[in-house]
């Protein structure tokens, strides 16, 4: 049997350990495909259903990220916690990015601005315990464009791998798309039924959205950043959106945000004149 040349062995062999290390711990996700986030409860996660206590935030948090305007981005969290004593918790957020880049992206910046150096940090899994990537035995993870933090505290700390691994395996059965526009609430209508309005008075807002995922939908609300005083939103007996002029510039851009159950927002802005 003729022999192979030493150098070409070392080079297959290097070869083989690459395309093995990519398989079982991918440095990034693997496709391009975009997950709509789960509910989480102690019945869907087995190892905490013996909890004493379970709660989960009413509505999810919409947080936007980034320092300079040019480079900011937005994401969505829902946050659930599980306790038996003061001391003995679980806290996760399960944060929607966009796509897969921004999850990543998101990750970083946390790492990045944590107080602890990049040297105390928890190092990534290898292989990842859960999701595409994982850090900390499975205290942070990402599926997607998923991220996951977990933050356990006396008898849970040994758990939180297990607690990992039962969060991953629900978001691999969650809905999935090409691109978050298929899952985002689409704002057909958000006008003011006059424009411009007195200051101090409140006037009532139109707005038409379509879900296409039928889900439960959170509106908030940006006014004019900066602004001396800002206005407000009220609601009438019948659901109706009101504006009130409490700002003093002369035009207030009204920002409606609508965030649907599956972690998706669409956002649309409108400028109101307002008149002494």
């Amino acid at each position: 049997m003729k022999k192979m040349p030493f150098l070409m062995l070392i080079i297959l062999i290097a070869a083989n350990c690459m395309t093995c290390n990519r398989t079982m711990n991918p440095l990034e996700p693997q496709n391009k495909l975009v997950r709509s986030a789960i509910r989480l409860s102690p019945d869907t996660l087995p190892i905490l259903k013996e909890t004493i206590e379970f709660t989960a935030s009413e509505k999810p948090e919409f947080w936007e990220v980034g320092w300079d305007d040019s480079e900011k981005y937005h994401v969505v969290k829902f946050s659930y916690s599980w306790r038996n004593t003061d001391n003995d918790f679980t806290n996760v957020d399960l944060i929607v990015a966009e796509t897969d880049e921004l999850a990543c992206r998101y990750l970083d910046d946390r790492r990045a601005y944590s107080s602890l150096p990049l040297q105390f940090q928890e190092a990534k899994d290898l292989p990842a315990v859960a999701g595409d990537i994982s850090y900390g035995n499975g205290n942070n993870f990402i599926r997607n464009n998923i991220i996951v933090e977990i933050r356990a505290e006396g008898e849970f700390a040994a758990k939180t791998t297990e607690i990992a691994k039962q969060i991953d395996a629900l978001l691999l059965k969650s809905l999935t798309a090409k691109s978050a526009e298929q899952f985002k609430p689409g704002i057909k209508k958000f006008e003011i039924v006059r424009n411009p309005v007195k200051r101090r008075s409140v006037t009532m807002l139109i707005i038409h959205v379509k879900d296409p995922m039928n889900g439960t939908l959170f509106y908030k609300w940006r006014f004019t950043p900066g602004a001396e005083s800002r206005g407000g939103i009220e609601i009438d007996e019948s659901g109706n959106y009101l504006y009130y002029a409490g700002t003093y510039e002369s035009v207030e851009k009204l920002t409606l945000i609508v965030i649907n159950s599956f972690g998706f927002c669409s956002f649309s802005t409108i400028d109101i004149q307002v008149e002494p």
